[in-house]
């Protein structure tokens, strides 16, 4: 690894964050063809309108598990909140009505980061427990399964929402920060200008 480069991201952590994002993909498919009668000829792409439904199953099975472990390994990171934390979010991140200079010092995951964090690991929750009833809708009262429907709907349209976002600020709007995923590294400079406070602790002799 070169001089000017800093690891940010280990080889479990990249596994799992890429392996949640690709069967997200794969759920976001299924799932608006299966829901959406005006989607879906989305169901072809996976495989049919019966088949969509076991592969809805079974990719649902393992995004509840990068969830786990997303959470697991990053729960630390993105916890407690301070007075930075706060003023990130009066200032916007310096996205929309200030400046990336009047941004405090962010450590690993800003405070962006952090609140996309919980709002995914929450909705993904909200996913599986809904998700689970549709399953098996015989087992619970029929009120409970008609309101899971419409839970699961929701929650599914506001996380693909939040991927929208989470993917745009990753590219976009922050060259540089996708291949810190894709590689598990970033340069000195990245780190110095994104996360300060993270990468004095890191380049601590």
């Amino acid at each position: 690894m070169a001089v000017h480069e800093i690891r940010r991201f280990e080889n479990s952590e990249r596994f799992w964050h890429i392996t949640g994002a690709a069967t997200f993909i794969v759920l976001a498919v299924s799932g608006l063809g299966l829901y959406a009668r005006e989607l879906s000829w989305l169901t072809v792409l996976t495989g049919g309108p019966y088949l969509s439904k076991w592969v809805h199953f079974l990719a649902g099975l393992v995004f509840a598990l990068c969830q786990v472990m997303n959470f697991l390994q990053w729960r630390r990171d993105c916890s407690g909140w301070t007075e930075a934390d706060g003023d990130w979010l009066r200032k916007s991140g310096g996205y929309l009505w200030s400046t990336h200079d009047d941004v405090p010092e962010q450590g690993r995951f800003n405070t962006g980061q952090k609140l996309m964090f919980w709002s995914t690991s929450l909705e993904s929750l909200g996913l599986f427990a809904t998700g689970i009833v549709l399953w098996v809708p015989f087992v619970f009262p029929k009120g409970i399964a008609s309101l899971s429907l419409l839970l699961h709907a929701f929650f599914g349209v506001t996380l693909i929402m939040l991927i929208v976002i989470h993917v745009y600020l990753a590219t976009a709007a922050n060259p540089g920060t996708f291949r810190a995923m894709w590689t598990g590294r970033v340069s000195a400079g990245w780190a110095r200008y994104h996360h300060a406070r993270w990468w004095k602790d890191v380049s601590r002799p």
